[in-house]
């Protein structure tokens, strides 16, 4: 399923929210990683790869980050 910039607006909220521990720079970072996708390119998969690559998490925890986010996003839609 491919994210819409509302979706992604939403799921990097929602990490921020999360992961309060993680720096700025770190978010700022995925934040514009996720931006260099044309609309309608960002799949969960690649999202879930950039939330791994960086937050500098191990496969398993970037996996429950996002898990939480769809329960969160599904809940608020």
């Amino acid at each position: 399923e491919y994210l819409n910039e509302e979706k992604i607006f939403n799921f990097t909220t929602q990490i921020y929210i999360n992961t309060r521990l993680y720096s700025n720079p770190q978010m700022l970072l995925l934040y514009k990683n996720m931006r260099k996708y044309d609309n309608g390119e960002l799949t969960e998969a690649k999202l879930y790869e950039e939330i791994r690559k960086a937050l500098n998490m191990s496969s398993s925890r970037a996996k429950l980050e996002l898990d939480s986010l769809k329960r969160v996003n599904n809940d608020s839609s």
